[in-house]
């Protein structure tokens, strides 16, 4: 991995870009379902989305 991305983590960045994302995709798109997708192995990013009320739903091995 570049060592640049390294200076961007654990900033709370992507934090602020859920709830951004979220709250547009509800409030002015009027979505009543938001999803979204990651590396069983990203522990991290699995977190983040549980924070903001993401729940797992399947597992799809392919």
């Amino acid at each position: 991995m570049r060592t640049e991305r390294l200076n961007y983590w654990r900033k709370g960045y992507m934090s602020e870009i859920l709830k951004c994302l979220i709250s547009y995709g509800f409030d002015t798109m009027g979505l009543y379902r938001i999803e979204a997708f990651t590396n069983v192995d990203a522990i991290q990013s699995i977190s983040l989305l549980k924070k903001f009320g993401f729940n797992e739903e399947a597992l799809e091995f392919t």
